[in-house]
């Protein structure tokens, strides 16, 4: 018999007719109402693809026959880990096919904020832009500002290789330092934390949301930046407190703030919707053709390999 595997979003009739030559393959009928039917859905599959939220405890729990969780993203905070683990189901991510996309969608971010090109456009589709070439229009040029990166992971050094070919000087903050050879690799300079924010022009925050950095950037370290300071959030909204972050960015604290990630998501303060120093955009660091069918090829990878007992590219639990 067909092991059962149910992906979390609705698939192409082409791709889950390929997908169910192996295994028995389903998928909710709508993006919308996905989580819902996953629920619903749920107890009868040996493993579940997930986009979102449905990994809590009140999916899983529904998951009777259950053995694996495959996260299509790298960050795992949307799945209940304690309770997977004590229920023996595997979970893994797909950290090898997020992290260009991501990388690029902040170096992006970065320059879009230096450069005013999301309030230029927005003010000359309105007719307010001021005066051509006038001192209010002018931004920022990259070349030779402090990037201060926070996670210096898979994304954080693809996003230093981005910042060092626009000439930006790299210092990083991480759990563990990294070894010589690749400090000199992406010239990036191991820094406390303090120090990063004191003394970074644009800060980029790309570390995982748990219980250790949730919150790790507030009010305090607001207060120590330069008031020339961009930052800029790929990694989870739950990182950078947000009611700080508005405090700041109100009061002049600092330049401006990049942001694909909210505390509360999709939900999105609407002052954050109407300052010109702030791009949004909806978490989107994967949002290419390219990355998400390599996202989907390592997921389910992942699975199948569980599945048939191989070896998998990366697991969580």
């Amino acid at each position: 018999m067909k092991k059962k595997i149910l992906v979390g979003y609705p698939l192409q009739p082409a791709r889950r007719e390929a997908l169910s030559r192996e295994f028995h393959v389903d998928c909710p009928q709508t993006v919308e109402n996905r989580h819902e039917e996953i629920k619903e859905m749920v107890g009868d599959y040996h493993a579940l693809m997930i986009l979102g939220t449905s990994g809590q405890k009140e999916v899983l729990e529904r998951g009777k026959k259950l053995e694996i969780v495959g996260n299509y993203g790298v960050g795992y905070d949307n799945i209940d880990i304690a309770y997977a683990k004590a229920k023996g189901i595997a979970v893994t991510n797909t950290p090898n096919s997020t992290h260009t996309g991501t990388a690029t969608l902040a170096m992006g971010l970065i320059l879009a904020l230096l450069r005013k090109i999301v309030s230029a456009d927005r003010k000359l589709r309105n007719n307010t832009h001021p005066r051509w070439g006038s001192p209010e229009a002018l931004g920022t040029a990259p070349e030779g500002l402090t990037l201060g990166i926070i996670g210096m992971g898979r994304i954080g050094k693809a996003l230093a290789k981005r910042a060092g070919s626009f000439d930006m000087k790299i210092q990083y903050h991480n759990r563990n330092r990294l070894p010589i050879e690749e400090e000199q690799k992406y010239e990036a300079q191991f820094v406390t934390l303090k120090e990063l924010v004191q003394q970074s022009d644009v800060i980029s925050v790309n570390c995982p949301l748990n219980d250790s950095t949730r919150g790790l950037i507030g009010s305090n370290e607001f207060q120590i930046m330069k008031p020339s300071t961009f930052i800029i959030n790929t990694s989870r909204g739950g990182v950078i407190d947000q009611s700080s972050l508005i405090a700041a960015l109100q009061q002049n604290q600092i330049a401006g703030a990049g942001l694909d990630v909210f505390w509360n998501e999709p939900e999105i303060p609407d002052v954050l919707k109407t300052l010109d120093n702030v791009v949004l955009t909806p978490h989107n660091g994967t949002g290419t053709v390219e990355d998400r069918k390599a996202m989907f090829e390592e997921c389910f990878g992942n699975i199948t390999a569980f599945l048939k007992g191989e070896a998998m590219t990366s697991r969580v639990v």
